[in-house]
This record gives structure tokens, C-alpha cells and sequence, in this order.
């Protein structure tokens, strides 16, 4: 229950342009999009991945590691295209490192940047990781 408040609070001070790119909560429950189990990693981590187009027409690709034992989320992946712009977050366990990505137009070059790590978009990411083992487990 304390990580849902706190996902939620992390929610809220999204800026808006960050809150209008990340807030799926809602469409990852959409049944249309897919959930897909990707197996176990060497070191017995279990990965999963919800895709699809969502209501607005945009593409949507969320992708979350996690510990089996614990369920403890180790890297989120976030990719959402919308209006043929491509964007997206990453964010890693392993040195608490989030990282911000923009493509070209034509996908042929990505521009990433580094995002703090006490700000809200890590605790978003690893809400919305929870979410896809959730549904997907």
C-alpha cells in the first residue's frame, strides 16, 4: 500500500510534459495491449514486456526485470511513440541510474540524458514496472 502512495505522489509532480508521456497507468489494465513473458536472465531475474497502440493512437512499450523472490523491480524500460516522436526512459537498479532518450524523426539517432535520481520520473518507472509484473506475472 505505501509504495501505491508513493507511486501516486511521484505521479503528481511530474511536470506536464513529463505527466502526459508517462501517466499509462490506466492503459497498461487495457487487455489489448500485450503482455509477454520474456523468461529468466543468467542471474534468475524474471522479465516482462506490455506493447501496443493505446486509445490516442500513440505505441507503447513497457518493459520490467525483477527479482523473483522478492518481486523487487530491477530496470524498467519505457518507449513511447506518438506523432512519429519517439521517446523514453531506462531506469537501473544497479547505481540508481535513470536515463532519458529522444530519437530523430527517422530513429536513426538517439539522444540520451541523464534524469535525478531523486526526482520523480525513477519512482514513476519503477511504479509502472510493478504494474507489468503485476499483469503480466
Amino acid at each position: 500500500m505505501a509504495l501505491q502512495g508513493a507511486d501516486s505522489a511521484a505521479f503528481a509532480s511530474l511536470s506536464r510534459v513529463q505527466r502526459d508521456l508517462l501517466d499509462v497507468r490506466r492503459e497498461l489494465a487495457n487487455p489489448q495491449l500485450s503482455c509477454i513473458s520474456l523468461g529468466v536472465t543468467p542471474s534468475g531475474q524474471e522479465r516482462r514486456r506490455i506493447q501496443g497502440r493505446l486509445q490516442d493512437g500513440s505505441s507503447l512499450v513497457v518493459f520490467a526485470r525483477s527479482r523473483p523472490d522478492s518481486g523487487v523491480i530491477t530496470r524498467v524500460e519505457f518507449v513511447r511513440t506518438r506523432d512519429g516522436v519517439q521517446r523514453g526512459y531506462t531506469w537501473d537498479a544497479d547505481g540508481n541510474v535513470t536515463t532519458g532518450v529522444d530519437w530523430t524523426p527517422d530513429r536513426s539517432r538517439a539522444t540520451s540524458f541523464p534524469v535525478p535520481s531523486g526526482g520523480p520520473v525513477p519512482q514513476v518507472l519503477r511504479g509502472l514496472g510493478r504494474r507489468v509484473i503485476a499483469r503480466c506475472g
